[in-house]
């Protein structure tokens, strides 16, 4: 890996110069076609190219070779059936699985923000990725895939953003307020000044307590003035 990371980076300084080293990277990833069709078992030389292919992109993503950008996209768009162990390599670790998730997302994150057109291309594959992702959970590879998103989120259509939240909200049982009062309510605080007897004046109009504080001034004064007659007696 060091190697194509070395020879990635290499590449990068000028990719013109060498449409051979790249071509030769690309072939040594996963085909596309495979991806798509049901992700077969991998190889680590196959997720060390498609690493190499991601690092590429996000130090040159506007350049004239098209095929990183959609190895990258391919690659990226059968996330969902990664979920199954068998594609993995044997004996490849869960820490193995999250430092790779984390280094494509990170490699494709940087390509997006500094290509729109990429950026385009990968927002409209992310609510469906992201989705399934949250919709199959309870699979120790997708547990490692939500992880790596916290980190590095790519990007996602505006329309996908309110399914995503709708899933959520569905996966985890979280109520939704149907107005701002349920919402003040809802928190503790709100709770707990409700059953304190102490809490009746705190939500009074200020008229309120005005009257309250005039009521009592007046009987103070009332008090002072029946103890002047009695001394003046």
């Amino acid at each position: 890996m060091e190697s194509l990371v070395e020879l990635c980076d290499l590449i990068s300084q000028n990719p013109s110069q060498f449409p051979e080293k790249i071509a030769w990277i690309c072939s040594r990833c996963p085909p596309a076609e495979s991806l798509l069709s049901g992700s077969p078992r991998v190889s680590r030389s196959q997720l060390h190219a498609i690493l190499t292919v991601a690092r590429l992109l996000s130090k040159c993503p506007n350049s004239d070779h098209e095929t990183p950008k959609s190895l990258v996209l391919a690659f990226y768009r059968s996330i969902p059936s990664l979920f199954n162990p068998k594609f993995w390599p044997q004996a490849f670790s869960s820490e193995a699985i999250s430092s790779f998730f984390n280094d494509f997302l990170s490699y494709m994150s940087k390509a997006a923000e500094q290509s729109p057109d990429f950026a385009s291309d990968v927002a409209g594959f992310t609510g469906e990725i992201v989705i399934q992702t949250i919709s199959n959970a309870d699979s120790c590879v997708s547990r490692v895939l939500l992880k790596a998103l916290c980190s590095n989120f790519p990007p996602i259509l505006p329309s996908d953003v309110n399914k995503l939240i709708s899933v959520l909200l569905d996966r985890f049982e979280i109520p939704v307020p149907s107005s701002p009062r349920e919402v003040i309510l809802a928190t503790p605080d709100a709770a707990s000044a409700q059953s304190s007897p102490l809490s009746v004046n705190h939500y009074q109009s200020p008229g309120v307590e005005v009257s309250i504080i005039s009521a009592d001034s007046s009987s103070s004064a009332a008090s002072k003035d029946d103890g002047s007659s009695s001394r003046g007696l």
